[in-house]
């Protein structure tokens, strides 16, 4: 899953994905409440910025996921295939 855009910054601080960028500079909560359970832990991780051509990734099952937290952000140019169906949550199902 996608959480970092080019331009911005994450964190996570007590279990709390925090997104810095232009529109919000003292950073917002990511609401993942559609797809992560309560029970689902995110341990913390520095601020990590995203550069203009790069990405940050974390996997849903973040206990077990090996994602930006291990790797840093992804190149644009590494990523492959796009997304043609958004299946869950259900009612914002969506092709693109």
């Amino acid at each position: 899953r996608v959480i970092g855009l080019p331009g911005e910054s994450v964190e996570v601080r007590q279990g709390k994905v925090i997104v810095y960028n232009t529109a919000h500079p003292d950073g917002f909560v990511l609401d993942e409440s559609a797809y992560i359970g309560l029970d689902i832990l995110t341990k913390d991780m520095p601020k990590m910025s995203v550069g203009d051509d790069a990405y940050i990734a974390m996997g849903d099952n973040r206990m077990f996921s090996y994602d930006s937290r291990a790797f840093g952000p992804i190149k644009k140019d590494k990523i492959i295939g796009r997304v043609l169906l958004r299946a869950w949550p259900i009612k914002q199902l969506s092709l693109y």
